[in-house]
């Protein structure tokens, strides 16, 4: 096994986990591990990016290869039709249905340098990347190597992601491509955007973030740590998730590992006792999306130490907020949509109302700043000059009742 592993997610809705659109799968016996983000903007998003980290790390997929990783990409695609249920969707969700859902996705494959000279113990680390998901080389407290961002500016709303449909764009697919020699102790970190991006930010600002710290860290101090990063806009508000890889070695004593139950398909946390190497093999198969008790959280690093101070719930943006309401009614005779398809659509919508009254807003206030000095102007313009007083030492103006 050419490495230990931890794995740590929190959704954007913390009260709803099951709307993680994050993604993640790690196989030691393979020294595969993959991350995915999939996008709101699509729908099954996040089912999308299970079927392409679980995919990719079972079958090395190397876009080199046009011919096999056309077949591998529409395997996945087949296997994401067959899984969804599109029985119950209303007519707004049928039409993204055409489009389908997107995802990013970075993996790697960790196996034994070839000729590695004598006495050495060095491994060949290989890396494959399309859109913002990210992979950071890190030795002691230095940071080798980012990847496929390097700073973050380099983010934006519009990465380039896979899709679940053919949309006849795959000829425009560019991936980034790393290869680095690593030794033991070395970890590699997997994370989603707004981890990264964080990162990168901390890095920029000359307090690069001790990655090693994180490894016996608590999980109530990670989730306090990312919530605190979110309520101060240190980190985007945003799926956040993080795989640690740390390279030939075993699970420390103590340290917690979330591994999957291939008799139940859950994801309980494995015991302090478990640290024989073989305990955390994690082969190809199915996996449940974890309790909400049994999620982890980033740690924010040493710059940004959890404290009683934050607030019950994340900060919102300033704006409308939209309320829980009644649930869809299903069709007669058919399932209801789901609530991750629904819940999208309700945010896209959300987010689109509050821009716009936002911009609304703004133009009223304009509006409004105008009309006051036109009405300003017409006063000054329109009302009656009070008489010039006569200058001092004048006599006055002769009357009726002078002799």
């Amino acid at each position: 096994m050419p490495f230990s592993w931890r794995v740590f997610s929190l959704a954007k809705e913390p009260e709803h986990p099951e709307q993680n659109q994050d993604a993640w799968w790690v196989d030691p016996d393979r020294g595969a591990a993959a991350i995915a983000d999939g996008v709101t903007s699509g729908i099954f998003s996040g089912q999308w990016a299970q079927i392409l980290t679980r995919a990719a790390v079972a079958d090395w997929p190397d876009p080199a290869d046009p011919a096999r990783f056309a077949a591998w990409l529409g395997a996945q695609r087949r296997q994401w039709s067959d899984q969804i249920d599109t029985s119950g969707l209303a007519w707004y969700q049928q039409a993204k249905l055409r489009e389908g859902g997107f995802a990013t996705l970075v993996w790697v494959r960790i196996t034994a340098a070839p000729d590695p000279p004598a006495g050495s113990n060095t491994f060949r680390l290989q890396s494959l990347a399309i859109g913002d998901s990210c992979l950071f080389h890190i030795r002691g407290d230095e940071m080798l190597a980012s990847f496929p961002k390097s700073a973050s500016l380099d983010f934006d709303s519009s990465p380039l992601v896979l899709g679940s449909v053919d949309l006849h764009r795959d000829g425009q697919l560019q991936f980034e491509r790393l290869a680095a020699d690593c030794r033991p102790g070395d970890l590699v970190v997997l994370c989603s955007d707004a981890v990264a991006a964080w990162a990168l930010d901390c890095r920029e600002r000359g307090q690069p973030v001790r990655w090693s710290d994180y490894w016996q860290m608590p999980a109530e101090a990670w989730i306090e740590s990312i919530r605190g990063l979110q309520s101060a806009g240190r980190m985007r508000y945003d799926d956040a998730t993080l795989l640690l890889l740390r390279l030939g070695a075993a699970v420390e004593a103590g340290a917690e590992e979330v591994v999957p139950d291939l008799a139940t398909g859950d994801l309980p946390l494995a015991s302090p006792a478990a640290a024989d190497p073989a305990s955390a093999a994690a082969p190809a198969g199915p996996v449940a999306v974890p309790p909400e008790d049994e999620t982890y959280g980033l740690a924010a690093g040493h710059d940004a130490p959890p404290g009683p101070t934050r607030p019950p719930e994340p900060t919102r943006p300033p704006g409308p907020t939209r309320p829980p309401g009644p649930p869809l009614p299903p069709s007669p005779g058919r399932k209801p949509p789901p609530a991750a398809a629904a819940d999208d659509w309700r945010d896209a919508v959300n987010a689109f109302s509050e821009r716009w009254i936002g911009k609304v807003r703004e133009k009223l206030a304009r509006g409004a700043d105008v009309l006051q000095e036109t009405k300003d102007a017409a006063i000054r313009k329109f009302h009656p000059k009070p008489p010039a007083k006569p200058p001092p030492g004048d006599p006055k103006p002769p009357t009726d009742q002078d002799p």
